[in-house]
């Protein structure tokens, strides 16, 4: 059980890693290179329940992972979230 208010996200699960694919610099190209596998992280069988929250100032959530490991069996239940800004901004991620 969570309870809470005024918080900035109601709840976030990111992995997404600080790349424009528009940049031209160096740290730009370093996110486009290959990745490797072994060192990808795998974030799956996560359950989140009985969440009760006021005043999320920006998004009710996000669930953003990674081109490679997308989030997967990410089950939410009894979530509560009112007066936010935003609803979800969900991307990368398998039911």
């Amino acid at each position: 059980d969570i309870r809470g208010h005024d918080v900035l996200y109601a709840m976030e699960f990111y992995l997404w890693y600080a790349c424009d694919e528009e940049e031209t610099d160096e740290r730009a190209e370093e996110c486009r290179r290959p990745t490797n596998a072994t060192a990808t992280p795998v974030v799956k069988n996560i359950s989140v329940r009985n969440v009760e929250l006021h005043g999320a100032t920006r998004d009710v959530g996000i669930i953003e992972g990674l081109p490679e490991s997308p989030f997967q069996n990410l089950v939410l239940e009894n979530i509560h979230v009112d007066h936010a800004h935003k609803g979800w901004k969900c991307q990368k991620f398998e039911p």
